[in-house]
């Protein structure tokens, strides 16, 4: 189960049912162990990642305005910023009723080109790698790249103000 904000109660029921649990908050973890904890079973999980793709500066395709994918990926995808995930990972692993089984990135619609989809790879394996390391030797069970080519960007869509791209930036390491 994938998406943002979910609720206690459809937690519960993901869990119940062996749902896998998508974890796209720096604090979902503790609610879905103690919510398995409190049903006596095991959630399984996986984190999403918010990619760092640095040198990704040509325009994103999901923005009419001119913005870089790296800008424009900080700005558009959920996900655990890398430096969460160390902690994260190491939390997730000590936890008795949660089981980390995966890692999942989606970054989609920002260029439909190889050299982007080369790059993005690269450095997603390159991540995988280093939390790997991090956790001690811990293999995961599924990795999940997400999205595919891109469509071309739905012109009824509406822009984004400028100001959350100003302000982004302004934050961006």
């Amino acid at each position: 189960m994938n998406g943002g904000g979910k609720p206690r109660e459809h937690l519960r029921r993901c869990i119940e049912a062996g749902v896998r649990i998508t974890v796209e908050d720096v604090h979902e973890i503790d609610l879905i162990q103690e919510i398995a904890a409190e049903l006596g079973m095991t959630a399984m999980i996986r984190f999403r990642v918010k990619s760092i793709v640095p040198n990704l500066w040509r325009r994103t395709d999901f923005s009419q305005a001119t913005v870089p994918i790296d800008l424009g990926i900080q700005v558009y995808k959920s996900g655990i910023p890398q430096e969460y995930l160390v902690e994260m990972g190491r939390r997730a692993l000590a936890m008795p009723n949660v089981e980390l089984v995966g890692i999942h990135m989606h970054e989609g619609r920002h260029h439909p080109s190889t050299w982007f989809r080369e790059g993005l790879m690269v450095r997603y394996g390159r991540l995988i790698g280093e939390l790997s390391r991090a956790w001690g030797g811990w293999q995961p069970k599924e990795i999940d790249i997400g999205g595919g080519i891109p469509s071309l960007r739905d012109p009824m869509n509406k822009e984004m103000p400028r100001s959350e791209f100003v302000l982004t930036a302004l934050a961006y390491p």
